[in-house]
């Protein structure tokens, strides 16, 4: 398992200290991961990415459901790209991506069990996760705001999802974002 990383330089102090924190990492401190944001927010941290994450259990999210909105052009995201890739052999998996890996959001949709599962960790159920990645001023500024506000983040951080992608209902009118999202979309958001 990948652990968290402190890096500095001894003879350049000017550079600062680099913290990462991969979720393995935040798992091993038995702290949550909001806690450990906020305590280096206080210590004057600059972010320069954070993830979001929020998991599905229920089954509100269908990979395949997903994958024919994408195909059907039945949603609305502030990114062109859309990629995805399918493990059809050696294991199970199926993952979109929504934007580049450059840019300052990228949007993930997974089969969360099945990437447990090929790490030997046995997961009976539903588990689909969609992140957010967030860098640069972007991620600074979500992390400000999650530190400022720690009982509302979260109702925030799902209406940034519901903005960076938005899966619709098709309807006749040419205008896509006039067209209701759709209810498993906007259940599984709480919207």
């Amino acid at each position: 398992w990948d652990t968290g990383r402190v890096y500095w330089h001894t003879e350049r102090a000017d550079m600062g200290v680099h913290i990462r924190l991969p979720a393995t990492a935040l798992q091993a401190s038995n702290r949550l991961a909001v806690t450990i944001l906020c305590d280096l927010y206080r210590m004057g941290a600059k972010f320069t990415r954070i993830d979001l994450a929020a998991d599905d259990l229920k089954g509100l999210l269908d990979m395949e459901v997903i994958l024919a909105k994408v195909e059907q052009d039945d949603f609305v995201c502030r990114s062109r790209v859309v990629d995805q890739v399918r493990r059809l052999r050696g294991g199970a998996g199926n993952t979109l991506y929504f934007g580049s890996r450059a840019s300052d959001t990228f949007f993930r949709i997974y089969d969360k069990a099945a990437e447990q599962a090929k790490k030997g960790v046995l997961f009976f159920g539903h588990w689909v996760r969609t992140e957010m990645e967030l860098k640069h001023e972007r991620a600074h500024e979500a992390a400000v705001y999650i530190c400022e506000n720690p009982e509302t983040w979260g109702e925030t951080a799902r209406g940034w999802f519901l903005r960076f992608l938005d899966f619709k209902e098709h309807e006749e009118d040419q205008t896509k974002s006039r067209w209701d999202t759709c209810g498993w979309w906007s259940e599984y958001l709480e919207n």
